[in-house]
């Protein structure tokens, strides 16, 4: 396999690029694929292009997208054509387009994988696309199906000058909204896909509360959508394009965090997106970590070393080059020490993540492709020192410190957000927490989702207690609360939960336990409790106990009255004993 690759400033370049590549081109390839990433967007001029390279070389394969713009061997380029030829000595390639203005994606989806799924030797599949493809998450989605082994990769088409429309060709089709899918098939041939994004959260969780299809959300935690952006950012709706772009959304789905760039605002201030946004999920703000950017492109350089790639893809973000600027070329010049590459940046990177095919933001997909054994490749040289000027180190710095402040914040919050459920004098979960966990367990116990059939409670009392703090006082009468705190805490299961229902009553929660495992559990804290540290007169506190299962047709009122009425039998008959609550 062989890469060469050719930039075009003008249509009347075709022809010495031609030339060169036939004086290069191995004898009796088994396939060649042309690709033509261009921030022209006239179609005469691509049209013309395509056919020329048709008539010269009628066995090769053309696909091509509209870009930002360009990448070849290390660099960035705007404002023009990147041609490319990769010659394979074995693989074959096989193209499959769809036009998908009309819809029936799931259709065209559908079959695609069938031909995925019964194709021997494929090995990877490059997308091309445009945003405005409608469902093109469900395509993805359903790609997500075929082998795992094969990799899925590529990128959406983007423009140059905004005033243009994205699109996306071969030499016969093009497409405003459709999918190219080129398809990898060999024995010898190889494929490795990496992603690197390099963003970081940044503020707090907001909820997506209202959406319009998949691509537009109306409001985050109930308010406008675009007021995120007008009141930590100040940022305008002149604005937006171009500042919003550094700042993307980033939210977690299937465990993998996934970036969100919304491109556009409405004036009802909803956010109009690249890809999917889903309804209950939850965002937070990021921002760029320009050292993360740039040494993720160098660890993934470092993981292709052993691989030995022959030739590369790579689509970025627009978001990644508006963000670096004239650090751009720092991330894309380690790909450039491994094998030769080409690519765009776009509006969105298709990749295969933990099995999930997936529409990124903010991204960079790169794919390394070699055919045979690996060649030993020489160690990755170290990125010379930059004799220009560059704003990347404070940049740098303001990273560091608004990570470092982030962490802390999350920090405080989380400490915070624990103190809320703990009661202050004895630490184990307070009224309000205990609450909610018992409602939580006995909505799970309703619905079927808890393994076990069983869910019973504890209602403890501690006898006298009154008594404890009017003869030796409010301190002594503290101690007893956070001893015998640690008593519950010591002697239940690692599932149960223990909190303080109020004043000296204390409730805990058993999921998975009858009646008879309740009492023993109660059985064994009544013991321990006659070990705990005595009363300055020597006696211990004693323990009156209820305990109740919940009913199959029962609720949260009616769980807590039979606790409570067990409990009440406890203390009126002796008290230092245990009811079993059972049936009225």
């Amino acid at each position: 396999m062989k890469q060469f690759s050719y930039y075009l400033k003008t249509v009347d370049d075709l022809e010495a690029c031609l030339s060169a590549f036939l004086s290069e081109c191995p004898k009796n390839p088994s396939s060649i694929l042309i690709s033509i990433f261009s921030s022209w967007t006239s179609h005469s001029d691509i049209a013309k292009i395509a056919k020329n390279l048709t008539d010269r070389i009628p066995r090769a394969t053309i696909i091509g997208a509209t870009s930002y713009a360009e990448i070849l061997n290390g660099l960035y380029s705007n404002r023009t054509m990147i041609l490319s030829f990769t010659v394979f000595e074995s693989a074959i390639i096989k193209i499959h387009t769809f036009d998908l203005r009309m819809g029936k994606t799931l259709a065209a989806a559908e079959a695609f994988k069938k031909f995925c799924e019964t194709t021997p030797l494929l090995k990877g599949v490059c997308l091309l696309s445009t945003v405005s493809t409608p469902d093109l998450e469900a395509f993805l989605k359903k790609l997500s199906e075929v082998p795992s082994e094969i990799e899925v990769f590529g990128g959406c088409a983007a423009v140059y000058r905004p005033q243009d429309k994205p699109y996306i060709f071969t030499n016969k089709e093009v497409f405003t909204a459709g999918i190219i899918a080129v398809c990898f098939l060999g024995e010898e041939l190889h494929v490795r896909t990496n992603v690197g994004l390099g963003w970081k959260p940044l503020g707090r969780s907001l909820r997506i509360t209202d959406v319009e299809g998949d691509r537009i959300v109306n409001t985050l935690n109930g308010n406008p959508a675009v007021r995120i952006y007008e009141t930590y950012l100040k940022v305008t709706p002149k604005q937006f394009d171009s500042e919003s772009l550094v700042f993307p959304f980033v939210l977690e789905r299937d465990g993998e965090p996934l970036m969100r760039l919304p491109a556009d605002t409405r004036t009802d201030g909803s956010l109009i997106f690249t890809a999917d946004c889903r309804k209950g999920e939850t965002m937070r703000l990021s921002y760029g970590d320009p050292g993360e950017i740039i040494n993720s492109s160098r660890e993934i350089s470092r993981s292709l070393v052993q691989f030995a790639p022959q030739g590369m893809f790579i689509f970025s973000c627009m978001s990644r080059q508006k963000f670096l600027q004239a650090d751009t070329n720092r991330e894309l010049r380690p790909f450039h020490s491994i094998a030769p590459n080409l690519g765009f940046y776009g509006h969105g990177e298709i990749a295969r993540i933990n099995g999930h095919v997936i529409l990124e933001n903010c991204a960079i997909v790169t794919t390394a492709m070699r055919e045979g054994k690996p060649t030993i490749m020489p160690r990755l040289p170290e990125e010379p020192n930059q004799s220009q000027p560059t704003t990347m180190p404070l940049v740098q710095r303001l990273a560091n410190f608004v990570a470092a402040t982030t962490a802390e914040l999350e920090e405080a919050n989380e400490k915070l957000a624990k103190l809320a459920k703990l009661d202050r004098l004895t630490g184990i979960y307070n009224r309000g927490e205990i609450e909610q966990i018992l409602q939580h367990t006995i909505a799970c116990e309703r619905s079927g989702k808890r393994a076990s059939d069983h869910l019973s409670a504890i209602m403890i009392d501690l006898d006298d207690f009154k008594l404890v703090n009017d003869k030796f006082g409010h301190q002594v009468g503290d101690k007893v609360l956070k001893d015998i705190a640690k008593v519950f805490e010591k002697n239940i299961r690692p599932t149960d939960s223990v909190g303080r229902w109020g004043g000296e009553e204390f409730l805990i929660i058993l999921p998975g336990a009858c009646l008879k495992a309740a009492k023993s559990i109660a059985e064994r804290i009544q013991n321990a409790a006659k070990k705990a540290p005595p009363l300055p007169d020597g006696r211990t506190v004693t323990l009156s106990v209820g305990i109740a299962e919940f009913p199959s047709d029962g609720n949260f009122q009616s769980f807590y009255r039979h606790l409570d009425d067990a409990l009440y039998h406890s203390k009126n008959n002796g008290k230092n004993q245990i009811t079993l609550y059972e049936g009225e």
